[in-house]
């Protein structure tokens, strides 16, 4: 017999529902800045966010803390940062992305 877990339904109560309803966690790594160091402006990663919104009914963007990361290019070693978006969608459309 196979338990039943209890997720958070989406009515407006969020009452929790018996019924199990797969998704996916879609995660883009954006930069922050521009190859010459150059801080993106906030509207292009609002313009990022407009088409996943409309496809999947919601986007989040973490970037006021964001990841820091090394990359190592030929003999110099690069450091990074990045925006984390994400998104939740009931079926994978590679196509789309």
């Amino acid at each position: 017999m196979e338990d039943k877990i209890p997720f958070i339904d989406d009515t407006p109560q969020g009452d929790f529902s018996d019924t199990r309803r797969d998704c996916w966690l879609i995660q883009i790594l954006l930069p922050q800045r521009d190859d010459a160091g150059t801080p993106f402006e906030a509207n292009v990663y609002e313009q990022d966010r407009h088409r996943p919104t409309q496809k999947f009914g919601g986007m989040t963007l973490y970037r006021h803390a964001p990841a820091k990361g090394t990359w190592q290019a030929s003999s110099d070693t690069e450091h990074y940062e990045i925006v984390l978006a994400e998104t939740v969608a009931a079926d994978l459309d590679e196509h789309w992305w």
